[in-house]
């Protein structure tokens, strides 16, 4: 926001996860509380915001795209890990950080940063093991 407190999109999220002994990792619910300044189509900005976190877990949880002899080992998306639906948990987005400021700023990326570090920490505070890297899907999250 280069410094200045009515500029750009502020955004945070919260993650609510389970991870069993055997290291499968469940995100229940993510929570994304944001201020864009003013808003005209709430239904547009719950639109956004919702995909761009979706769009997070998804990169937190899954890519990479591989490159083996110089050629992309990943052919097409039956080769590539992608959220399914059944597995997208429950996204709250919360309307109450809005400052009403009189800019209109982005949604489209904000939303995506902060889910990483959000089912990372939650990872931590679930059973002590920090994630530094991603996908999360390659870590190692058994208990002990």
């Amino acid at each position: 926001m280069h410094g200045k407190p009515e500029a750009g999109t502020t955004i945070g999220v919260v993650a609510t996860v389970e991870v069993t002994k055997s290291g499968i990792l469940k995100v229940h619910q993510l929570d994304a509380a944001f201020d864009c300044g003013r808003i005209v189509n709430r239904d547009a900005v719950l639109n956004l915001v919702q995909g761009g976190v979706i769009f997070g877990l998804n990169m937190a949880l899954n890519e990479e795209v591989n490159v083996k002899d110089g050629r992309m080992v990943e052919g097409n998306f039956d080769e590539y890990p992608i959220l399914r639906t059944g597995d997208t948990p429950q996204v709250n987005i919360h309307f109450g950080g809005l400052s009403g400021h009189d800019r209109f700023s982005e949604l489209g990326e904000p939303p995506v940063g902060p889910v990483g570090p959000a089912v990372g920490n939650a990872i931590f505070r679930a059973i002590g093991k920090r994630i530094r890297s991603t996908p999360i899907r390659k870590h190692d999250l058994t208990w002990g």
